[in-house]
């Protein structure tokens, strides 16, 4: 039923039943819809071929019927979606191509394809994919993804395919490939392609570049010709192969400050970026005066200052914070990065007791410079007069010195805030005494008050101001006496 001008299936074989036919060949012709109708009269249908149509679009349970059908192939048409409910019913389907179609968004998978082993999906218009799409497909082992326009990923989109083995992600748009997506796949995948992908070599990569390193088999295969696009000095080169100096040229401790000198002790303190396969850091310092003497210590990834004692007053030192760990960095100096667990001779274990969680470090000499790796300073400290130092109680002298070296700033603040609080009260008791002034003056300024005639008015009596004097006062409510 290839190349004609066919438009709906059911018009060619309208009431005919196909109880036997097994394959069904449908290309080449101007179908555009799939209906529920179409396949009823194939209940023995195990192979599907619809490709190369205009098909548009899928009616829901358009192959619900279809329960033996094994092989699906509805690549080269024009679908823009596929819902879930369209692929309704396809129990024992094991592959599914729906390739080179305009499909831009992917949704969840039915779980009734719990036989797929074979999903093909490439060369659509898919630009992301969630973390749920593939979760109902237990049995996939090849997943086809090229030629799409993704960039990014869900870390958790595969992390249901317990049986992937093939996952093919070239010719996208990939510039961060996920390490966290990778980490979900390492048990079971074999072989993982990103061929043709626009990649950002940084160090930001480096954490994926090692994992590749790690997992050269599982890469070679799909990933040989992955490729730096930016930045512009990488372009073109293999991104596997790129030296881990290339990848990454920028410091890993970015730089050291010394804090807190005192007589005895510094605190150094550094600033590092985040760097993948970092286990340690050792901080080693020398005395100009004893060179070859070279103590320090090692601390965990996460520090980021530590105190040196035990130093001597008065002399100058070159302090390194060294990256220890297995990511690939040279120093300047040709000799790799040491390994933050290797072993004290004897000899050096009993000296170390002398200084506590401190250590001989001669081996270091080679690293203790500015390097991709380290960084170095010097600092002096603090010197005390040598009338003391000669004393026979020098010991007492150096004792003092340093407590008061160490205190000064506490006894200083003390000081100045004691003086802030006489000042404070001084000033609050001024303008208390200033009001008091203020109120006292108002009132024995305060206008004398003068009593008016009118409160002295009774009822019934009053006052005369015509005719007479004002002290002429006519009682109205007079009677006059009646003689008998």
């Amino acid at each position: 039923m290839s190349s004609n001008s066919l438009v709906q299936l059911l018009q060619t074989y309208p009431s005919k039943l196909f109880p036997l036919l097994e394959e069904l060949v449908v290309t080449n012709t101007n179908l555009t819809i799939i209906t529920s109708k179409d396949f009823e009269n194939f209940p023995s249908l195990k192979r599907l071929t619809l490709s190369q149509n205009s098909i548009i679009r899928l009616s829901p349970g358009a192959f619900s019927k279809l329960h033996n059908l094994e092989m699906l192939d509805l690549s080269q048409n024009k679908l823009e979606n596929i819902p879930r409910e369209r692929l309704q019913g396809l129990y024992s389907t094991r592959v599914l191509n729906i390739s080179q179609n305009v499909i831009r968004e992917l949704e969840d998978f039915t779980p009734d394809l719990q036989s797929l082993q074979k999903l093909d999906i490439s060369f659509n218009h898919i630009t992301r994919i969630n973390r749920d799409v593939f979760r109902g497909l237990q049995s996939l082992t090849e997943l086809y993804l090229s030629g799409n326009w993704l960039s990014a990923i869900s870390a958790d989109a595969f992390r249901n395919l317990n049986k992937i083995t093939f996952i093919d992600l070239s010719r996208n748009y990939f510039e961060v490939i996920q390490m966290k997506m990778l980490t979900v796949l390492e048990t079971q995948i074999k072989t993982i392609s990103f061929n043709e992908n626009p990649l950002t070599c940084n160090c930001e990569t480096q954490e994926v570049w090692r994992w590749m390193k790690e997992h050269y088999k599982i890469v070679i295969k799909g990933s040989r010709n992955l490729r730096c696009e930016h930045p512009e000095d990488l372009h073109g080169y293999s991104f596997i192969e790129l030296p881990s100096q290339k990848l990454c040229d920028v410091p890993i401790v970015i730089r050291i400050a010394i804090q807190d000198i005192q007589t005895y002790s510094i605190i150094v303190s550094w600033q590092s970026r985040n760097q993948t396969g970092l286990n340690a850091y050792q901080v080693a310092y020398f005395s100009e005066d004893h060179p070859n003497m070279i103590r320090g210590k090692t601390l965990n990834a996460t520090a980021r200052s530590t105190r040196l004692n035990n130093l001597t007053p008065g002399s100058r030192y070159t302090v390194c914070v060294i990256a220890v760990g297995n990511f690939g960095t040279s120093t300047s100096t040709g000799f790799s990065v040491p390994d933050a667990r290797i072993a004290l001779s004897p000899e050096t274990a009993s000296i170390n007791n002398l200084y506590g969680d401190e250590q001989i470090f001669n081996h270091l000499r080679p690293y203790m410079n500015d390097s991709l790796s380290s960084k170095c300073t010097s600092v002096s400290t603090i010197e005390i007069f040598g009338a003391a130092i000669d004393s026979p109680f020098s010991n007492t002298y150096m004792d003092i010195a340093d407590i008061l070296t160490r205190r000064l700033s506490l006894v200083v603040g003390c000081c100045i805030g004691f003086i802030v609080f006489v000042v404070l009260v001084s000033a609050l008791g001024y303008i208390k005494t200033k009001k008091r002034q203020v109120i006292v003056k108002a009132e024995v300024q305060q206008a004398p008050q003068y009593i008016s005639y009118d409160n002295f008015n009774t009822p019934g009596v009053e006052v005369q101001t015509t005719d007479m004097d004002i002290n002429t006062i006519t009682d109205k409510t007079k009677v006059p006496c009646k003689h008998d």
